[in-house]
């Protein structure tokens, strides 16, 4: 039996997806730090630390720039674990 790494096809595509993660890694990484710093400014100002319009706007923003390519079943999924998780590490002490 073949394997599938031995077609050159196959490896330079899954080098595409191996790029893609790391992308996807290093920009939510960059997102959790940011979405912590907000909190900590919204704790400072006396401000609620949800905000459902700005969760909203920022869903409407994902469908617009997926532009229809990611299923929105699929793309509304991505965006409540992204919440999710962010609201997770906000409320983490520190």
């Amino acid at each position: 039996m073949r394997d599938p790494g031995d077609d050159p096809l196959i490896r330079e595509l899954r080098e595409q997806i191996d790029l893609a993660d790391q992308q996807l890694l290093d920009a939510f990484s960059k997102r959790l730090r940011t979405a912590v710093a907000i909190a900590r400014r919204k704790e400072a100002c006396g401000f609620s630390p949800i905000d459902p319009k700005r969760e909203q706007d920022l869903l409407d923003d994902w469908r617009s720039v997926s532009a229809g390519e990611i299923p929105d079943e699929s793309l509304r999924e991505l965006f409540d674990l992204v919440l999710a998780l962010s609201k997770r590490e906000v409320s983490r002490p520190g």
